[in-house]
Parts: C-alpha cells; structure tokens; sequence
C-alpha cells in the first residue's frame, strides 16, 4: 500500500477559543452530519413537490367529474332537441375541458391532465357519435313507421286501391334502402311488414263497405301471399264481428223508424178521430194513409172497420162495460188513449162514448196524475233496462215485459187491498216499482247478457249450418216433431 505524506499547511491553524484543536475524528463527524443535513433538505423539496402535484391531481379530478356532468346534461338537451352537430359539439368540449390544464405547475399534475383529457375527450365524442346515430336511426323508424300509417290509412278508406298503394310503398323501401346501406338485407323483412299491414287494412276496408265481399276476397285468397293462418284468423273474426254490428244496427235503425212511424200515425188518428166520430172521414183517406206509410196494414184496417161501424150506425155502448173501463182507467190498468180506442165496438163503446172517455182521462187531475206517473215510470223502465252490449235486447226486452207485468198486477193488489194505486208510480214513495229497475231482479248482469248472446249466436249458427240439427234445450220428441214436420 503506497504511503501518503503527511500534509503540512503553511498556515498556522487557529483553534477553538477556550479548546484544544480538532482531530480527524471530529472533523469527519462534522462531515457527515452535513451531509445527512442536505439529504434531508432534499428529502424536503420532494415531499412538497409530491404534495403540490397531488392537490393538482385532485382538482383535476373533481373538475372532470363535474365537466363530465355538465358536458353530458348538455349533449342529452341536444339530442332531445335535435339540435346536435357532433363537430362543433367536440370542439367545445375540448376547449373547455383545455382551459382545465392552463395553470398546472407539476409535471406530475400535466401529464395526469393530459391523460384524463384524452380520456374524457374520446368519451363525450363516442357518446355524441352513437346519440346522434340514435336519433337517424328513430327518425328513420318514425319515417318507415309513419309511411305504413299513411298507406294503411289509404288502403281502408279505398280497398280498392291496395296494389296501388303497395307498389307505392315497395318503391318507398327501395329509395330508402339506397339512402341507408346500413338497411342492406332487410328489404324482404320491409317488404313482407309493409304488405301484411297494408292487406289487414284493404280486408277491414272492405269488411266495412261489405262483409260479405271482405269474405269472399280473404277466403278466396287474394291475400295469401301477405297473410299466415293466424292473420287470417284474425280478420275473419273482424269480419264477423263487423256482420253481427251491422245487424245490430239494421235493426236498430228498423226500431227507430217504426217508432217514428208509429208516432206519426198517433198524431194523423188523433187529428181525424173527431171526424172519425162524426163519419166525416172516409175510407179513401185511411187507404191514402196506409199507401204512404202513415198507418201500416192493421192501423188502417181497424179504422176502416171503425167508418163502416159508424156509416151503419151499429155503435151502442154497453152500460156495464163502460163502468168496467171507467174503473180499469180509475185503476191505471187503461192509462193511454189507444187503449180506449181499441174497445170501440158492437156491445162495448161507442166513438162518441170512447172520446168522452179519452178526455176525461186527459182533463181530470187524479187520472192524469196516475196516468202520467205510469208513463215516466215505464220511460225510465225502457231507459235503464237497455242492453249493455250489443245483441242482449231481446233479454232486456224480456225482462221490460216481465216489469209491466208485475206493475199491473202490483195495481191490482193495491187496488183490492184498499191502498193508493199511484204509490207504484210516485219517486219517492217506499212502494215505488223504479227502486226495483237495478235489482237482479229486473237487470241481468253482464255475464247474463254475455251468456245470452252467446245462446243466441250458437242457436244462429246451428239453424244456419243445419236448419234440422237439434238445438240446445230441445227434448227428442220436440226435434223429430220439428223433423218430420218439414
């Protein structure tokens, strides 16, 4: 090992005051204590600097969560308004979220910065590019959607028009298609729901022109290629249901004006009976009135029978049958004219005597009171006990003949029982026969009139399928009777 010589310093050396000189074991403790001393002025800098880049990091970090709120609220108002254009929405963005990183100091903190911009920025474009695709793809649906409406629409209104409006529509798919290649391979689909919708709606037109024709065209199959089973199934049970509407309303409207032929014959009788009585009407009128649908048939072969009464002067009126008639009118069993009028003849009233009667029976306020409470009661008879869904009439019509049966034999009771007649007909009163109209008694539930439609419709279909067939509830006596009478 070389030897090293000693140093020799060409100045004295000054020791501490007080103190002897230092040796090298001092001198090398100083040394290092001086350095552990810049170590930990270091250590120093280097937590403050971490310290600095975390508080950087964390407001970088709630500062993206909330640019992420506001950014994502602002495209969804956008897209709802349609007012979305993603270039513009991106440039925006960017510059918005930039100015975030505009006063960061740390290296740590920018380069975190620089990651979650990147990040955030391919997050709202991603999100701007597929909300804005959302939005062509429902346009286009509601476009697609909106033609098929406006085709069906057309088709119902004018079956006849159904190839017209079908090729129409397959061109419509065709310029679609090469407007959106992303439709590529669905133009059968398109095709196949564009002639199915549009067939439904051609078979409904007809089936509401004529049933009978709407039948023959989806039997007969003019729409095979657009309908499987289940379709047809479908619109043959529409065309049924529009059959038994139709019937409903034939014969709701054959009630309609056979009341409103009925009324007008009341009026013309009430107007000719004092000519009637005084054999100033003649037969050539009530002909005249019946020709022209005033009187039908009957109406006019009874006033017919009535002039020829009067021209033999073969009218004498019967004592005691007039006193019946008075205390059926007294009683309210006889509470319309018509009903007097109908007992004009040989051995019971006289014309003269049956119009004496009639406006007694309008004049007098005890009659008139019980006459007119009869008739509101058997109104609001008529109006509540009306069937709930179509074809139940002939059931609520049973059951308003079974009401007017137990008011009068209600008169009756009460007639012999000593007790007021117009009780029955007086709202309020605890004997009034109204409070029984919404009782089952009366009103036949839902599931009745259901059940009685369907009797009447099972019925229907057996007479038409086999006139012969035996029917419900027919004993086999009653069905080989009915056979073999035929």
């Amino acid at each position: 090992m070389p030897e090293i010589k000693e140093y020799q310093s060409q100045v004295e050396a000054q020791g501490p005051v007080g103190g002897t000189s230092p040796n090298l074991n001092q001198v090398t403790a100083v040394g290092r204590g001086l350095s552990r001393l810049g170590e930990s002025v270091e250590q120093g800098a280097d937590i403050m600097n971490r310290a600095d880049t975390q508080a950087e990091v964390s407001n970088i970090s709630a500062g993206a969560a909330q640019a992420t709120s506001d950014w994502t609220t602002t495209l969804k108002q956008r897209l709802a308004n349609e007012s979305l254009d993603v270039d513009q929405f991106k440039q925006e963005f960017s510059d918005y979220i930039g100015k975030m990183g505009e006063n960061l100091e740390t290296a740590g903190g920018k380069n975190y910065f620089n990651k979650v911009k990147n990040r955030l920025e391919a997050r709202m474009t991603t999100s701007a590019v597929l909300g804005q695709a959302a939005i062509k793809g429902r346009q286009m649906v509601d476009n697609w959607q909106s033609t098929l409406d406006h085709g069906s629409i057309a088709t119902m209104a004018d079956p006849s028009q159904f190839d017209t409006t079908y090729n129409n529509t397959v061109d419509g798919i065709n310029a679609l298609i090469s407007a959106n290649p992303q439709l590529a391979g669905h133009e059968e689909k398109l095709r196949r729901e564009a002639g199915e919708t549009l067939t439904v709606a051609a078979v409904k037109g007809w089936a509401d022109i004529n049933p009978d024709t709407a039948r023959k065209m989806l039997e007969g199959g003019a729409y095979d290629q657009f309908l499987n089973s289940e379709r047809k199934e479908f619109l043959s049970d529409y065309i049924d249901k529009k059959e038994r509407h139709n019937d409903v309303e034939d014969e709701r409207a054959d009630r309609a004006q056979e009341k409103a032929r009925k009324a007008t014959a009341e009026d013309w009788k009430a107007k000719n009976f004092t000519r009637l009585e005084n054999g100033a009407l003649s037969v050539r009128e009530v002909e005249g009135a019946v020709n022209t649908g005033i009187l039908d048939t009957k109406e006019g072969e009874e006033q017919i029978r009535q002039i020829k009464m009067i021209a033999k002067e073969n009218i004498k009126g019967n004592d005691s049958f007039q006193q019946g008639v008075i205390e059926k009118i007294q009683s309210g069993e006889y509470n319309d004219p018509e009903d007097i009028r109908k007992l004009v003849g040989p051995g019971k009233l006289s014309v003269s005597t049956s119009g004496k009667l009639i406006k007694w029976m309008n004049e007098d306020p005890t009659i008139k009171e019980q006459v007119t409470g009869e008739k509101n009661l058997l109104a609001e008879a008529k109006k509540s006990l009306k069937a709930d869904v179509p074809g139940a009439e002939g059931l609520m019509a049973q059951r308003y003949n079974q009401f007017w049966q137990d008011l009068q034999t209600a008169k009756r009771t009460r007639k012999d029982a000593g007790l007021p007649i117009k009780d029955l007909t007086t709202p309020g009163n605890p004997a009034y026969m109204g409070n029984l109209l919404n009782t089952s008694q009366y009103r036949p539930s839902m599931q009745d009139q259901m059940a009685e439609i369907i009797k009447h419709q099972t019925n229907t279909a057996i007479e038409n399928k086999d006139p012969l067939a035996k029917k419900p509830g027919e004993t086999a006596a009653e069905w080989n009777k009915r056979k073999n009478g035929r």
